[in-house]
């Protein structure tokens, strides 16, 4: 297996990375298992998830994908041994640039690549619709948000442009931008530590996995002559906050 460095850090991950949208959906826990497995054997280092897996989206399977890479992490106890692309939050002077490199490669680029590689199949049909998930840290800021919220704006203003660029094309773009959501996420983020992950939800009713499953359906199924911009939603209980004053 081929390995080179991750951006400008001494991160070595692998020149393949293991794609898992299919885990919860097309391939059952098992499946997952083995592939997780075999790809460790092979030396295959770099994983990929996201909250929408697995695919194609449903409300009963939305974020399955996470909670078979989680199960696995406790089962093996070999979550050192696996980059995966993920996001993280914390203090910029106190975060880890590997971890920054990470978010850009996931939340950036592979958003532009997936795209890339899917745009001209639906211009030559002459129709398709893309849905990126973005978040509300994409457009309000939060401490810790840093680089996770930038990469996040990164993906409305190219949902934005893309729309611009595609205009008579009959390619509809989208872009859903959730709020606080309580999916399995949080255990792959806190590498496993239920108790932090429980703790962010603690005494608050969040977005349910279902709820940005249903918010994708709902564009999916509006007439093809409308196009949803841009959705945002939030858990009743979230809510903006004042602004930071600093004082001596």
């Amino acid at each position: 297996m081929n390995y080179k460095n991750l951006g400008n850090t001494d991160l070595k991950v692998s020149t393949i990375c293991l794609g898992t949208m299919t885990w919860g959906e097309q391939n059952t826990e098992q499946e997952g298992f083995e592939q997780m497995d075999f790809s460790l054997d092979q030396g295959v280092n770099f994983w990929d998830t996201a909250e929408l897996y697995s695919v194609p989206p449903k409300a009963d399977t939305f974020g399955f994908t996470e909670v078979i890479i989680g199960n696995w992490f406790e089962k093996t106890k070999k979550r050192e041994k696996v980059i995966l692309a993920t996001k993280v939050a914390g203090p910029a002077e106190d975060a880890s640039l590997k971890d920054w490199e990470i978010m850009v490669d996931t939340n950036i680029k592979g958003v532009i690549y997936l795209t890339k590689a899917v745009l001209p199949g639906m211009i030559r049909r002459g129709h398709g619709q893309i849905i990126n998930i973005g978040s509300v840290a994409g457009s309000w800021p939060y401490p810790g948000g840093n680089v996770y919220g930038s990469t996040k704006a990164f993906v409305q203003q190219f949902s934005r442009n893309l729309r611009s660029d595609l205009s008579g094309k009959n390619i509809r773009v989208s872009l859903v931008e959730p709020g606080m959501s309580e999916t399995e996420f949080s255990l792959i983020r806190f590498e496993g530590d239920q108790e932090k992950a429980k703790a962010v939800y603690h005494s608050m009713n969040p977005l349910s996995a279902d709820d940005i499953a249903e918010t994708v359906f709902w564009i999916c199924s509006m007439p093809s002559h409308v196009n949803v911009n841009q959705i945002e939603l939030m858990p009743i209980a979230q809510a903006w906050a004042p602004f930071s004053v600093y004082r001596d």
